[in-house]
């Protein structure tokens, strides 16, 4: 038996996010079968959501909620309150929005928490990454200290996309920490693993995530009819393409052929 009240460990994280639902991610201290809820005040009702385990790895999913609403919600384990914050589901066509884009931020050092709270005073809408998440190969037992304590206040309120850098998928683990940790779009190319390439809308924009670690072959022949089908079957006014490996650069890193062919 255990001893010791299960607690949060990691989390919460807002991911899957549209008008009218979200999904909200959370790691245990401990595996929980039963008792775990998420409780939203709508407007002064109560609306409450059971929330599914998977060991230490929790979700749960709200539905039925409405469009740019922030909603407070509160984190359970039968009468103990877990978590308290914030979030805020897509704002409807028409209106605008503010996005933050950051990537090769894994370190978990001084510098990543002082950046992470400006991000967090500029309460964006949504924050993208462009990979990199945790140095030095993705390990899991990482994710804590170069993930979830810097971007806690930010990630528990607006939803989290992210893209796939060398250190994610880098070996033993070959990414497989980045696909535990996140719930993301299966709507990439047919000839490629799921969630690893990806695309949303939100409002007048449609956000395409390109995993850039794949060989040239893959990228040609898989990757960019797929990519060409995405951005040409919308009429969004914004189109974005995110991905970590730069086709042209000024930096220290040479320019990358893969991604420029």
């Amino acid at each position: 038996p255990w001893l010791l009240p299960a607690f949060i460990y990691e989390g919460p994280l807002v991911q899957m996010a549209s008008e009218d639902e979200l999904t909200l991610v959370w790691y245990m201290t401990r595996p929980v079968r039963d008792g775990l809820s998420v409780r939203i005040d709508d407007d002064g009702d109560e609306r409450v959501f059971a929330a599914e385990s998977d060991g230490r790895r929790t979700h749960a999913v709200l539905t039925g909620l409405a469009p740019g609403q922030t909603y407070p919600y509160t984190i359970s384990l039968g009468r103990r309150t877990l978590a308290q914050a914030e979030l805020r589901t897509n704002k409807p066509a028409g209106q605008p929005f503010s996005f933050i884009v950051f990537g090769d931020s894994g370190r978990g050092g001084r510098k990543q928490y002082m950046l992470a709270a400006q991000m967090t005073a500029a309460d964006p809408d949504l924050a993208l990454h462009t990979g990199d998440l945790v140095y030095g190969s993705g390990e899991r037992r990482k994710y804590k200290e170069r993930f979830f304590a810097p971007y806690r206040e930010l990630i528990r309120r607006v939803n989290f996309w992210p893209s796939l850098g060398n250190h994610d998928v880098a070996e033993p683990h070959f990414g497989a920490p980045y696909l535990e940790v996140f719930e993301l779009p299966e709507n990439g190319p047919h000839d490629e693993p799921p969630e690893r390439s990806y695309w949303f809308d939100y409002v007048s924009a449609r956000f395409v995530v390109v995993d850039s670690n794949l060989d040239e072959a893959a990228l040609r022949d898989h990757v960019a009819p797929w990519l060409a089908e995405v951005l040409s079957g919308s009429d969004a006014t914004w189109k974005f393409v995110v991905f970590h490996h730069p086709p042209y650069t000024a930096g220290a890193y040479e320019p990358d052929g893969r991604i420029q062919r």
